[in-house]
């Protein structure tokens, strides 16, 4: 019976350690020489279960996107970050906790400039309707 309790608190032990770890990235395969970039890079969908938030990471939150018009370009700190369909409660964008700059832009639509205060383990919605120009 001991031994049953002691294996127990073991697995349980393993399990909240290996909780406490920050996951793990696959080595990324060494690329091609690419041609010279464009001014606009085509955009992309977000590498899936890399970036995702997760609870288990307590110095990282994310954003999720409420945006009209659905195709806006997203952009985060300057970078190109998808567009508000790619990311949802369940896969949020996964940031850093902190302030973050969020730039949404549109063809017809003035560009919207925001920032937004991400907070280590939750999801913070950005609800936006941009106006037309």
């Amino acid at each position: 019976m001991r031994q049953k309790h002691l294996a127990t608190w073991m697995s349980l032990l393993l399990v909240v350690v290996a909780l406490d770890r920050p996951a793990t990235r696959p080595a990324r395969p060494a690329q091609a020489s690419q041609p010279p970039a464009q001014d606009q890079p085509e955009p992309t969908a977000p590498p899936s279960g890399l970036d995702l938030w997760s609870p288990a990471n307590p110095t990282a939150g994310g954003i999720v996107f409420l945006v009209n018009p659905a195709d806006a370009e997203i952009y985060v700190d300057g970078g190109y970050a998808g567009q508000p369909l790619h990311f949802s409660p369940a896969r949020p964008l996964r940031l850093g906790a902190g302030s973050h700059r969020v730039e949404l832009v549109a063809t017809g639509y003035q560009t919207t400039r925001m920032d937004v205060s991400v907070i280590a383990g939750f999801v913070v919605t950005v609800d936006e309707v941009m106006t037309r120009r």
